[in-house]
C-alpha cells in the first residue's frame, strides 16, 4: 500500500465520520448541523490543497527518477513558489547539471583516448577480463601482420609466429625485446588499468628497427670519420717520405731512374686517391647519380704499367699499346 493510498483512505474515513455525525444532529440541532457542514466543506477544501501539495513532490521525484533511469540529463524543473519544493527542485537541477557535465567530460575523454590509440605509432592490444584480445589499433595490425578480425578473441599465447611464446610469458613492468626474421625488432610491454573497478591488461608493441638503424648509422659515421682522420694522417706522412726519395733519383743508374721516378709517382698518386676516397666516403650522404661517358681504359690501367714494367721486361712478356673502350661512370665501368 503506497503512501498516497494511505492518505486518501485516512481522509475518506475522517470525512465519513464527520458526515455521519452531521446526519445524526441534522434533526435535533439545526444550527450545529449547519456549522458542521461548513466545517466539513472547509476541511474538504484544505484536504484537497494539502493533497496537491503532498502529492506534487512525489510526482517530481517520480519524473526525475524516470529521467535518470532513461539517462536523460536534459530535463530540469522550474520553481513552483513553495519553499520546500523550490529547495528540492534546486538540488535536483544542480545534480542533473553535474551529471550532464560529468557525462560530457567522460565522452570527450573516451573519444580522445580512442583517437590517440588509433593514431599511436605503437601497437596496442586491449585485453578483456579473460585475457583475450578485445581491440587492436592499426599499428598492432602492422606489427603482427594480421587484420583486427583475426586478432579479436584470441589469447596472446595463440598468436602465430614468435609472438605467441613471447607474449604468453610477458609480465607487467618487465618489457621484452622481440627480434623477428631479418632486422625487425620490437619491444613488448604489458601494463594494466581499471575498468568499472576491475583490472584489465593491455600490451604495447614498440618498433625499434628504425631506432636501431639510426644508432648503427651514427656509430658507422663516427667510425668512418675516425678512419678518415687516421688514414689522412698516415698517407700525409707516407707521401712526404716518398717525395723525399725522389732526391735520390740522380744517384741511381740511368736505366733505373725512369722506373724509379714513375714508381714513386704511382705510389704517391695511389695514396692521394686513397685519401680522397676516404674523405669522400666520410662526407657521403647518399650515392650520387652516375655520370656515364665513353672513355678508354688507359686512364684506369696506365698507372699500373710503370710499376709492372720491370717485372714484364725480366719475364720477356710482350706488351700491347691498345686498350678496350668502356662506358665509365662514378660508380664503376662497363666494357663495350
Amino acid at each position: 500500500m503506497t503512501l498516497r493510498v494511505k492518505f486518501l483512505l485516512f481522509v475518506v474515513i475522517i470525512h465519513g465520520v464527520l458526515i455521519a455525525l452531521a446526519v445524526q444532529i441534522m434533526r435535533t440541532n439545526a444550527p450545529l448541523f449547519i456549522g458542521t457542514e461548513v466545517l466539513l466543506l472547509i476541511s474538504i477544501v484544505l484536504t484537497v490543497q494539502l493533497y496537491r501539495g503532498f502529492v506534487r513532490p512525489f510526482q517530481l521525484i517520480a519524473a526525475g527518477t524516470e529521467a535518470i533511469r532513461a539517462k536523460d540529463f536534459s530535463m530540469k524543473f522550474v520553481p513552483v513558489g513553495q519553499k520546500e519544493m523550490d529547495q528540492l527542485i534546486d538540488v535536483y537541477n544542480h545534480m542533473i547539471d553535474e551529471l550532464r557535465q560529468e557525462r560530457v567530460t567522460q565522452h570527450e575523454k573516451s573519444f580522445l583516448l580512442e583517437r590517440l590509440i588509433q593514431a599511436s605509432p605503437a601497437g596496442i592490444l586491449l585485453l578483456d577480463f579473460d585475457g583475450r584480445v578485445e581491440a587492436a589499433n592499426p599499428a598492432a595490425e602492422r606489427c603482427l601482420l594480421l587484420p583486427q578480425q583475426e586478432l579479436l578473441g584470441q589469447l596472446p599465447a595463440q598468436l602465430p609466429g614468435e609472438w605467441g611464446p613471447v607474449l604468453s610469458s610477458l609480465q607487467a613492468g618487465q618489457p621484452q625485446v622481440i627480434q623477428l626474421s631479418g632486422i625487425r625488432t620490437y619491444r613488448a610491454h604489458c601494463s594494466h588499468f581499471l575498468d568499472r573497478g576491475f583490472t584489465r591488461n593491455f600490451i604495447m608493441l614498440e618498433e625499434l628497427t628504425q631506432e636501431l638503424i639510426r644508432q648503427e648509422k651514427q656509430a658507422y659515421e663516427k667510425l668512418i670519420r675516425m678512419m678518415s682522420h687516421e688514414i689522412n694522417n698516415s698517407i700525409g706522412a707516407i707521401n712526404s717520405i716518398l717525395q723525399s726519395f725522389s732526391y735520390y733519383t740522380g744517384q741511381l743508374h740511368p736505366d733505373d731512374q725512369t722506373d724509379f721516378s714513375e714508381a714513386l709517382e704511382v705510389s704517391i698518386n695511389r695514396n692521394t686517391h686513397l685519401a680522397n676516397f676516404i674523405a669522400n666516403f666520410a662526407n657521403l650522404v647518399r650515392l650520387p647519380a652516375p655520370s656515364v661517358a665513353p672513355a678508354t681504359c688507359t686512364i684506369w690501367y696506365a698507372p699500373f704499367t710503370a710499376s709492372c714494367r720491370c717485372r714484364a721486361k725480366s719475364a720477356a712478356l710482350p706488351g700491347t699499346g691498345t686498350w678496350p673502350r668502356a662506358t665509365v661512370g662514378r660508380a664503376g665501368l662497363s666494357a663495350d
